[in-house]
């Protein structure tokens, strides 16, 4: 019921068969976690094996904290383990939704999610 409260349209899971284009590997690090992904049709794929934090923090918005326990509940976040971590690859409808799933904050997910040479996705879109 609160999903369509926190502007989630489904759960969407990507399965990555080759025929698909794949942008650039992204990077995201916080505190003892790290989450690897990519951009595709302007969404944020979110690769099974990333982490996320156990615990939001004391600021994080009811969205985030809803987003993350529906994950939860939906199997896509596997909490029995800290940090938390994918099961499987998702589809966030922006990065920045996938940054705040991940870092249990909010997040610009254009300034977090970064190559491994460090330039940020926000730089990369400036640039096409």
């Amino acid at each position: 019921q609160i999903v369509p409260m926190l502007g989630i349209s489904a759960f969407e899971v990507i399965n990555n068969d080759g025929s698909q284009s794949a942008s650039e590997v992204l990077i995201l690090k916080g505190k003892n976690v790290e989450a690897t992904g990519f951009v595709n049709d302007s969404k944020l794929v979110v690769k099974q094996g990333s982490t996320a934090v156990s615990a939001h923090t004391k600021g994080a918005s009811s969205g985030c904290i809803g987003l993350r326990y529906s994950l939860v509940a939906n199997g896509v976040l596997d909490n029995s383990t800290d940090p938390w971590h994918f099961t499987q690859d998702y589809t966030f409808d922006s990065p920045s939704m996938a940054a705040n799933a991940i870092l249990g904050r909010s997040a610009n997910g254009r300034n977090e999610w970064r190559t491994k040479d460090g330039i940020t996705l926000k730089q990369l879109q400036e640039a096409d």
